[in-house]
């Protein structure tokens, strides 16, 4: 991306840091004083409605005791026709039954009760009050403050019930238009803000794109690219930085590559060491099982190629827990260690050998036949019985049990060969220790 590009991103990031929180603001609070104003008309315009039925109620309630039909038919048609925003209105008698409308009302009879009732709708409000019969104090009832004693009867059902339904649509208009008004204040808003944002990118996008192109340069492995003075800027001490930054990574170059080196030398030199460790049993010097099993798959695969005889000997020195728990495990360390010498001292530069763990040892001779095999692990034998170990004047010696197994063509794997090598053992262990014992050949099932 070049610098063109990263000033024209940085520009609408700018121009959007400007407009955006002016923008949430100005939404805020037009959303608040839009819904303030839906709020308070719908309150005026919901106390006007119940006013008007409870008005309607008093004119009502002798029509209503006396069951006078044309009269309250009358009743409702005039309070309409003098009330554009009544869309309906209904007086229902003392048994529940309608008994005028005027326009449309829709109620059922469980809503009429003993008590007002007013529900909001999105275009109207519906407004269900009780006429109760009111009783006048005094015995004059020509007197002219007679009807200001009235009050309702303390107690029985009402005499009917007023239902007014009430236009409100006209607050969705109201709403709209505020809403026009709003987005209108927030295009401006935005517009201003916007020029606001440009004035703010002319000084910053062009000295930032510069320094950012030579960041990359820096980064790209030009060490020598520096930002144009000319350039900067409001953003010079931005840039001296930059080229500050750019002189000590130069200078520092050499060192740090020669740090990198002798760091990755190290780590070559940890990791030939753990994978020798990995390989190599610490306390015999021979090899660990890892490293035998890889080598005796290759020689398993190459003897079975060529035709060539391979032997296995697996070794286990015999009452070796004994000593351990007899004498300590360092001396049951050191016989270990000196068995792996008498290993290494009776086979083969070429046989592979390993500690298998414990006090097992196993070797693999390549292009050996079985009288050289029962050789080799008799020599063995021979040489660990001559070992002598002395620990506090008690002369300690050493005998090694031997199970050889020969490679027949029909074993897939290393694995079988050292499965009759350690039954061979097993049966060396069986008869008296200290002694060679060869596996016969695997019998094959008739198919």
């Amino acid at each position: 991306m070049n610098w063109q590009q990263q000033r024209r991103r940085i520009g609408w990031r700018l121009w959007w840091a400007a407009a955006l929180p002016a923008l949430l603001v100005l939404l805020v609070l037009t959303v608040g004083l839009v819904e303030r104003h839906r709020q308070d008309v719908t309150a005026a315009w919901q106390q006007r409605a119940v006013a008007s039925a409870q008005q309607l109620a008093a004119a009502s309630e002798f029509a209503l005791f006396a069951d006078d039909g044309a009269a309250l038919m009358q009743l409702v048609e005039g309070a309409r026709a003098r009330d554009a925003q009544l869309l309906g209105i209904a007086l229902y008698g003392r048994d529940q039954r309608l008994r005028a409308l005027a326009g449309q009302v829709r109620i059922t009879p469980a809503m009429l009760g003993d008590v007002d009732i007013v529900t909001v709708g999105q275009a109207d409000i519906l407004v269900i009050t009780p006429v109760r019969q009111r009783v006048v104090a005094g015995d004059d009832w020509f007197y002219p403050g007679a009807g200001a004693q009235a009050s309702p009867a303390a107690s029985g059902p009402p005499l009917g019930h007023v239902v007014l339904r009430l236009d409100i649509s006209g607050l969705q208009r109201d709403r709209q238009a505020f809403w026009g008004w709003a987005l209108a204040l927030a295009l401006l808003a935005l517009v201003l803000a916007g020029v606001l944002a440009q004035r703010i990118a002319a000084s910053v996008t062009r000295p930032l794109a510069h320094i950012s192109e030579v960041v990359g340069h820096i980064g790209r492995g030009e060490l020598d690219a520096r930002t144009d003075p000319a350039r900067r800027g409001i953003l010079d001490a931005l840039a001296q930085g930059v080229d500050a930054m750019a002189d000590a990574v130069a200078s520092d170059q050499a060192r740090l590559e020669q740090r990198v080196r002798v760091a990755t030398e190290e780590l070559r030199r940890q990791k030939e060491e753990a994978e020798r460790q990995a390989r190599v049993d610490l306390l015999t010097g021979l090899g660990t099982r890892r490293a035998f099993t890889e080598a005796a798959q290759a020689e398993v695969l190459r003897a079975h190629r060529y035709g060539e005889p391979l032997a296995l000997l697996m070794f286990d020195l015999d009452h070796f827990k004994a000593i351990n728990d007899t004498f300590g495990h360092a001396v049951g360390d050191a016989v270990l260690a000196g068995f792996g010498r008498d290993l290494a001292a009776g086979l083969r530069e070429v046989d592979v050998m390993a500690r298998l763990g414990g006090e097992e040892f196993v070797a693999l001779l390549p292009r050996c036949d079985p009288a050289s095999a029962e050789a080799a692990a008799e020599r063995v034998r021979q040489l660990a019985e001559q070992r002598q170990l002395q620990q506090h004047g008690r002369t300690i010696r050493v005998t090694v049990s031997v199970g050889v197994a020969l490679l027949h063509p029909h074993d897939a794997d290393w694995e079988a060969l050292l499965a009759r090598a350690d039954r061979a053992l097993y049966e060396a262990k069986r008869h008296g220790r200290n002694r060679v014992v060869v596996a016969p050949p695997p019998t094959l099932s008739a198919d």
